[in-house]
C-alpha cells in the first residue's frame, strides 16, 4: 500500500499491485461495510502529463 486517503466514506488506497482480496478481508473482518471495489489505472500518456506538468 503506497498512501490511504478518506473522504467521508470513501477509503482511496493507492497499490503497486491489486490487493483486493487482502484490503476487502480486512474491511469486512474489522466489523466494516464494503459496498465496492475498483482499479483506477492511467494511460502512459496520463503519466507522462502528469509527471510533466509537475517540472
Amino acid at each position: 500500500v503506497v498512501s490511504v486517503e478518506r473522504s467521508g466514506d470513501l477509503l482511496l488506497i493507492t497499490c503497486r499491485e491489486d490487493l483486493r482480496p487482502q484490503i476487502a478481508r480486512t474491511i469486512v473482518n474489522n466489523d466494516g461495510l464494503l459496498i465496492q471495489m475498483k482499479i483506477e489505472s492511467y494511460a502512459l500518456e496520463d503519466i507522462y502529463m502528469r509527471y510533466f506538468s509537475e517540472v
